[in-house]
Order: structure tokens, then C-alpha cells, then sequence
């Protein structure tokens, strides 16, 4: 298997968030806080690091990018793309 294959099936942190999100069927900014409790964002970036550990580890701000696709990507939250 060559490196170019192994790296395309590597996730980055943008789709880590969205497998986050969809498989615990996350949609508005009221779903996440449910799921996510006392532990907030923590708990995404703790999922999403290990999903994507060498783009978390390339990237300066992992938690911020992790933060603004996941605000992104919910609804409630003044950056959501509709």
C-alpha cells in the first residue's frame, strides 16, 4: 500500500467533527449540549483528537478549528451555514 493511499484514508479534523455530529445525530446547539454536559467542547476535542491525531498534531489551534466546524455545523449558532 503506498503512502498516498494510506494518507487519503486518514481524517482531518473537519471530518472527524462531522462523524462526531452525525453519528450521535447532532444537529442544533441544544442537541450538543445535551450530549456533551458539564464536559462541553472537551468532549468533542477529546473524540475528534483521536479520530485525527496527526492533523491535531500539524495544526497550531486543533481545538479552534475542532470548535468553529462543530458551530458550523449546528444550528443555534450565529456562524451555522445553512
Amino acid at each position: 500500500m503506498s503512502s498516498k493511499t494510506k494518507s487519503s484514508k486518514r481524517m482531518n479534523i473537519k471530518h472527524s467533527v462531522q462523524f462526531v455530529l452525525s453519528t450521535e445525530n447532532l444537529r442544533s446547539k441544544d442537541d450538543f449540549r445535551k450530549w456533551a454536559g458539564d464536559l462541553g467542547f472537551v468532549k468533542l476535542y477529546i473524540y475528534v483528537e483521536r479520530l485525527a491525531p496527526e492533523d491535531w498534531a500539524r495544526i497550531r489551534t486543533p481545538r479552534d478549528s475542532t470548535r468553529y466546524y462543530a458551530q458550523k455545523s449546528l444550528v443555534g449558532y450565529k456562524i451555522h451555514s445553512y
